[in-house]
């Protein structure tokens, strides 16, 4: 009982030493830019991204 109650206590130590270790990490993080750098419009793979999506209505039935 003793080993199972150190290993969880260790365990929880461990845990709360990670905790703390990323919270730090995050405030001495350089802040976010508020204002984007350019325009960015949506990310396609490449042979999507001279294609036209256009939205299907899903009450029309299939036409093939």
């Amino acid at each position: 009982v003793a080993g199972a109650v150190g290993l969880f206590g260790f365990a929880g130590a461990m845990l709360g030493l990670l905790a703390f270790y990323m919270i730090v990490r995050v405030r001495q993080r350089a802040p976010a830019e508020s204002q984007p750098s350019g325009e960015r419009g949506p990310i396609l793979p490449s042979p999507l991204a001279s294609v036209e999506i256009v939205p299907r209505d899903p009450t029309e039935g299939d036409k093939s």
